[in-house]
């Protein structure tokens, strides 16, 4: 916003002028028009903003928040949780000192509610940028049922990795249009960027992407060996579910 506090007008570095393409020459041989592109960069960052948001759930972290508050004892369930998993700084910034807490109560961890927050976030000096004592009784009074907190934080994991997904895919793309990176770099770009991702939410530590991926590939194997065998196998991925 141009009209806000500070803001400045700083122009793209363009070659040519910001003419109009002149009618009836031929393509490309005008000039670039500026305002054209100015409004080209301007949708692309207004699309990856919406997916973004699309992949968010603020009553979901909201719930996460106020469960924590009233059933401290589900914390070490939700070892999968971190605060860059919250998409608002807010949240963040609450299960950090959430997180803080558990760490210096240790036993007494069921200390954690929304006073003894309060007295964190007061320390870290992010309290006011929060919203006060009144944002967090705003949480505790929101959360749907404490007992389905590692449920809520499932779908706040889930949609932080959909995130990490679609940022690391505009990172690719960027570099496609740069021009830094073409043909089999791009999909080995790609494939590395999507790898680094963590996910899992049942254990204490996450994995990456790749280790899925390296986990398939060599069951994969396994089951084309024991074809070539002529054993019996049953093909697919592994659920977990038993009958």
């Amino acid at each position: 916003n141009l009209n806000a506090p500070g803001a400045r007008y700083v122009p793209l570095a363009f070659a040519g002028s910001s003419q109009l393409p002149r009618p009836g020459v031929k393509a490309g041989a005008s000039a670039p028009n500026r305002f054209y592109m100015y409004g080209v960069v301007a949708r692309l960052a207004m699309l990856a903003a919406s997916y973004e948001l699309e992949a968010t759930n603020p009553d979901a972290e909201e719930a996460v928040l106020g469960g924590i508050f009233f059933r401290n004892d589900l914390l070490p369930q939700l070892e999968f949780l971190g605060p860059d998993d919250f998409y608002d700084p807010r949240h963040q910034a609450v299960f950090m000192a959430i997180r803080n807490l558990e760490i210096t109560l240790g036993v007494d961890a069921a200390k954690i509610e929304a006073i003894t927050v309060e007295a964190e976030l007061q320390r870290l000096g992010k309290l006011d940028a929060v919203g006060g004592l009144a944002f967090l009784a705003g949480i505790a009074c929101r959360v749907p049922t404490p007992d389905n907190a590692i449920e809520y934080a499932k779908i706040v994991h889930q949609n932080h990795i959909t995130r990490e997904v679609i940022r690391a895919s505009g990172h690719t793309v960027d570099l496609l249009a740069e021009g830094g990176i073409v043909g089999e770099e791009a999909v080995e770009v790609a494939f590395n960027a999507i790898q680094r991702i963590e996910v899992g939410t049942t254990g204490d530590r996450a994995s990456t992407m790749g280790s899925y991926v390296d986990q398939a590939m060599r069951q994969f194997m396994l089951d084309v060996a024991a074809k070539d065998a002529g054993e019996k196998f049953m093909p697919g991925m592994p659920t977990g579910i038993t009958a």
